[in-house]
């Protein structure tokens, strides 16, 4: 058994720039509070992100298979690898997180972020709860990010 977390967010402006904002490394690294971002954008691509001041030693990496790349409107990430400085999680899972676009209008679009695959159990409780503000903060991040573009 697994749980799923969804947040959205309404942003002013058109859903080119924001998927632009998605795959480009140097727009990752600025909404997402990263040091460093790889992504080769095409289906079956990769998209490597990393946080920590040290380059060499980072505090978080995370390591996704593009599974699905429809421009403008979806970017599917399936998670290869999760390593932290701090240990491996204490629970195994094929997580996934899926970002949406929707076009709302001629000025705004909605974007959805799920993050699917996180187990039910206690153990993995501390790290659902930090997903749901991290995501949360993420997209506020994402807004101010594309809302100057």
């Amino acid at each position: 058994m697994f749980r799923d977390i969804s947040k959205k967010i309404k942003i002013k402006q058109v859903p080119e720039k924001i998927y632009r904002s998605l795959i480009t490394p140097s727009s990752i690294t600025n909404w997402w509070k990263a040091n460093s971002a790889i992504v080769i954008g095409k289906t079956n691509g990769i998209y490597v992100v990393s946080w920590g001041k040290d380059i060499d030693d980072p505090d978080f990496i995370t390591v996704s298979k593009i599974s699905k790349l429809i421009p403008n409107e979806i970017l599917f990430l399936e998670y290869i690898s999760y390593k932290t400085k701090f240990g491996k999680l204490p629970f195994n899972s094929k997580m996934n997180v899926q970002f949406k676009i929707n076009k709302v209008d001629s000025t705004v679009s909605e974007l959805e972020v799920t993050q699917t695959g996180i187990p039910v159990e206690k153990i993995a409780d501390d790290y659902y709860n930090g997903c749901i503000s991290g995501w949360e903060n993420v997209l506020i991040n994402i807004k101010k990010f594309c809302e100057t573009l």
